[in-house]
């Protein structure tokens, strides 16, 4: 009779090896067995459920593991890259919904198949395929139209609104809907006119705002934007780069002072004298101006304001000195933003690079003014948000690049992470609120996903012909699909 297979966590280091040491037990039916108080705490459940998701097995491996009595098991392998698509196809019909939304959260999920999947009745699974980037434009417009109609907004409305497939359609009717971390599509790249003109016709002031600030807005749009009956919509305006001269010239005479305090061409002298207004509104968009001179910002920094001491900790132009105050006198946020900015020292962020707590020495390490010898200390780190961080620096050298490639943390951010790499790790998000497929898709590196992974079209050949994670010649993709051309899926051509 078959009997029981106790497996660490540690014997799947090899599990090729372990496959053909153990391969005629687990096929005569012997039970893998998983979170044995035994084994103790590196081998719990949860561990085990990881290792099988992301080890390097073969497919006979898999698929017998995708046989396992234990529904999370199953829901394990339907994630791993290397388990065959007739395996992933016949588990996108189990009866468990995690384990259908596993099978959606296979990184060479054919497109057929979240199709199907898009059908499902679990959110969990809906979810998903909406995260999904090889999901179909129309699936991604269906399940928008479903989710506006209800009470409850369902979470994956956010992986809609950022989805590089979303189709214009679905951008439009999202653009009004206020999300946790505000309006989403506002802020999204290369955004389509009618999405553009949505907004700012029937937008709420800080959506049309968080267009406003969108940096790839053209000089037309922001000439719109700039008679916006709204001063915060103004205020975004003045500050973005793409405005044009004429505009600017215009908001130069807005008859709100908090417009002119926030305006790059304001004089030194006006912006003493609209701080005398005696405005809180006024005094924070002075605070954050960087032409305000440094006596000025010195001047703020030490008033009772603790929304002017934020934005003078966060001006590129405030003085070491000032920053080095605010730093001794203000509260832990007020300490973050100083540490972010920078003109922070050096002294400062070399003091702060070897601190207990994880997320100060993030913030060091996010720093683009932070010293190469600092950035080489930090790449040896051991708190994956401080890799993270690392990764994220604009300025940090190739070299350390490479080196936390193979670190946890160190890819999603990092634009050296190879395409196919970026492409998993933005479909299998299981962190809060898709902070990890955020990174992802904001890497310069990932607008060649979509160029090299083929898995998302469904016009190149059946799934049962095709092998799993296959790789096309670069640019075939974007060829095939004008919306992701250069990583831009927002339009619809």
């Amino acid at each position: 009779m078959p009997g029981e297979l106790v497996v660490r966590c540690l014997d799947l280091d090899d599990p090729g090896g372990f496959f053909r040491s153990y391969r005629s037990r687990l096929t005569a039916g012997y039970r893998f067995v998983y979170g044995d108080p035994r084994l103790g705490d590196a081998d719990s459940f949860s561990a085990l459920a990881v290792r099988i998701r992301e080890m390097d097995a073969p497919p006979e491996f898999l698929e017998l593991i995708a046989h396992d009595a234990d529904p999370r098991i199953r829901a394990a392998a339907a994630g791993n890259a290397n388990l065959s698509v007739a395996v992933l196809l016949s588990l996108a019909g189990d009866p468990s919904a995690g384990v259908r939304r596993a099978a959606a959260a296979h990184p060479w999920a054919p497109a057929a198949m979240l199709r199907a999947l898009a059908r499902d009745d679990d959110d969990s699974v809906l979810e998903q395929v909406a995260v999904h980037l090889a999901t179909p434009p129309d699936v991604l417009l269906t399940l928008t139209h479903q989710a506006v109609v209800r009470k409850d907004v369902p979470t994956y409305l956010v992986a809609v609104a950022e989805h590089p497939r979303a189709p214009v359609q679905a951008l439009t009717l999202l653009a009004l809907v206020p999300f946790r971390d505000g309006w989403l599509v506002a802020r999204r790249r290369d955004l389509a006119r009618q999405t553009i003109d949505r907004i700012i016709e029937s937008g709420p002031e800080r959506c049309r705002a968080d267009l406003a600030r969108n940096p790839t807005l053209d000089a037309t749009v922001l000439a719109r934007l700039a008679n916006d009956s709204t001063p915060l919509v103004r205020i975004a305006v003045a500050r973005n780069a793409n405005t044009a001269r004429e505009t600017l010239d215009l908001l130069l005479r807005d008859p709100d002072p908090a417009v002119r305090a926030a305006h790059p061409w304001t004089t030194s002298v006006e912006l003493i004298r609209l701080v005398d207004v005696h405005s809180r509104v006024v005094t924070e968009q002075v605070a954050a101006n960087v032409a305000a001179p440094p006596n000025l910002l010195d001047r703020l920094a030490r008033t009772w304001d603790s929304d002017a001491h934020a934005a003078v900790a966060a001006n590129p132009s405030t003085p070491p000195e000032t920053l080095r105050h605010l730093f001794r006198a203000g509260g832990e946020a007020v300490r973050r933003i100083c540490l972010a900015n920078p003109s922070c020292p050096e002294d400062l962020l070399r003091s702060r690079a070897g601190v207990q707590t994880g997320r100060v020495r993030a913030v060091v390490a996010g720093n683009p003014s932070t010293s190469r010898d600092i950035l080489d200390t930090l790449a040896e780190d051991t708190a994956p948000e401080v890799i993270n961080a690392l990764a994220g620096n604009p300025a940090l050298p190739q070299a350390i690049q490479r080196r936390i490639l193979r670190v946890l943390g160190g890819l999603a951010p990092n634009p050296l992470a190879p395409p196919e790499i970026l492409w998993q790790l933005a479909i299998y998000e299981n962190d809060d609120n898709y902070a990890q497929r955020r990174q992802v898709l904001a890497n310069p590196a990932f607008a060649q996903a979509y160029e090299l992974v083929s898995t998302w079209r469904e016009d190149v050949a059946p799934p049962s012909s095709r092998p799993a994670g296959s790789i096309q010649h670069p640019g075939q993709a974007a060829e095939n699909d004008p919306g992701l051309e250069h990583g831009n899926a927002g339009r619809e051509e």
